[in-house]
């Protein structure tokens, strides 16, 4: 899982949560968010909605 940091702007992830390239904090990121049984939302960032979509489809398919 990437973990992001919290920051005052908001969160700042460093690498790709589907590939581990490190990301730019000056660049645009796509993200995808999951919410647990318990109600805990978490975030990804991904470097291109590629690798986002690769890793959408790999957790649809854990389900």
């Amino acid at each position: 899982m990437n973990e992001g940091e919290d920051t005052a702007d908001g969160t700042e992830f460093d690498y790709c949560a589907n590939c581990g390239a490190e990301l730019g904090t000056d660049e645009w990121q796509p993200i995808s968010t999951r919410e647990s049984e318990s109600g805990a939302l978490s975030f990804d960032a991904f470097c291109d909605e590629s690798c986002r979509d690769s890793y959408t489809r790999a957790l649809d398919a854990e389900e």
